[in-house]
């Protein structure tokens, strides 16, 4: 639940910011690198708590593969922050690229939490 509430609050975040009257191009990237860099950091210290508690094997594996998808979404950011802030163009669809994984993952990992816990109300195994 905290990783696709992290995910969801880093889109909504960025995407207002987008929006803000006057913004500058390159303001607007210095803006986004500064915040997907925090939100990353925080990701990968996340990643590494999750996969070292997890059972060896394939927990580990598919641990790591649920937040695979994120880690991609946060480099495109990074990357789309430094397009925009040292760049010579004003394109943001590497931006809205990496807003999308982004969205992606929270709702993949959003189902997989409900799935869960539905199969744990009514007692079924999956």
């Amino acid at each position: 639940a905290e990783q696709a509430f992290q995910n969801y609050f880093a889109v909504l975040t960025i995407s207002l910011i987008a929006f803000m009257p006057g913004i500058s191009q390159m303001s607007f990237g210095y803006v986004v690198i500064g915040m997907t860099t925090a939100w990353a950091i925080w990701v990968v210290l996340r990643v590494l708590k999750s996969v070292s508690a997890a059972v060896e094997g394939p927990s580990r594996v598919r641990m790591f593969r649920r937040y695979l998808l994120s880690l991609a979404g946060f480099a495109i950011l990074i990357y789309g922050g430094w397009t925009l802030s040292f760049g010579k163009t004003d394109d943001r669809s590497v931006v809205a690229a990496g807003l999308l994984l982004l969205l992606i993952s929270a709702t993949i990992v959003s189902w997989e939490l409900l799935v869960a816990m539905a199969a744990e109300k009514f007692g079924v195994r999956r």
